[in-house]
């Protein structure tokens, strides 16, 4: 793919609901051009968007081969749509700070008890990989006012 990208910050609604929300849809794009989108967790570490996924899952392929894609997040009558590109990040350190933060989602969402450290562990030992989405739009809606916010904002 061609192309900088260039990173975008959330704007005021859309940083509300990336701190309030657990899970997202992740969108991307098949082989054949369809779009397709699942459920999953995301972290929000440092003004940064993270994901951790199993290396062997045709998604990880597709978005190798296409990094544009795109998040939809949603909590009571707001929403965000984000648009970006995927960076896959091989630094052992932030690998491992997702694989604990997104462990320790997981055990709170699923009312476990393993730590974010076992399960970070696990992350690890199986090899999964980490991505970071560097968005290059934010959409947000406020259903409370009929509200919309872009990032940049958009030219009409």
């Amino acid at each position: 793919m061609s192309g900088s990208t260039h990173r975008v910050p959330p704007n005021a609604l859309s940083r509300v609901v990336l701190e309030t929300q657990d899970l997202c849809t992740f969108n991307w794009s098949t082989q054949e051009g369809w779009p397709m989108g699942t459920t999953v967790a995301f972290q929000w570490i440092d003004e940064k968007l993270w994901f951790s996924m199993d290396r062997s899952e045709a998604r990880v392929r597709a978005i190798r081969r296409d990094p544009r894609v795109s998040l939809v997040l949603r909590t009571g009558g707001q929403s965000v749509t984000v648009k970006g590109r995927v960076a896959f990040s091989e630094d052992l350190e932030v690998k491992r700070l997702v694989y604990r933060t997104t462990g320790d989602k997981v055990a709170r969402l699923t009312g476990g008890d393993s730590s974010g450290e076992s399960y970070a562990q696990y992350l690890e030992g199986k090899g999964s990989v980490v991505l970071e989405v560097i968005p290059e739009k934010w959409i947000a809606y406020d259903g409370s006012d009929g509200s919309l916010s872009t990032s940049p904002p958009s030219i009409s």
